[in-house]
């Protein structure tokens, strides 16, 4: 199990190192959950349901890459 949950990484990427966030990917097996519904209501992080095609996260990962990200 990981040490922190995404959610707290992202917390701490916003206090820390703030010009990471255009490039977190969250991802989410449990989307309906008040902890994860509130995260992604009040941030601007591209969320992938679990479970997710490779040719998904491949176009995500692209459009990041793209945007200079």
């Amino acid at each position: 199990m990981p040490v922190v949950s995404g959610i707290e990484l992202h917390a701490m990427l916003s206090d820390e190192m703030p010009s990471l966030l255009p490039k977190f990917l969250f991802t989410t097996g449990d989307s309906s959950s008040e902890d994860v519904s509130e995260f992604i209501a009040r941030t601007n992080c591209t969320v992938i349901p679990k479970p997710f095609e490779l040719s998904l996260l491949d176009t995500i990962l692209n459009g990041i890459e793209q945007a200079g990200a």
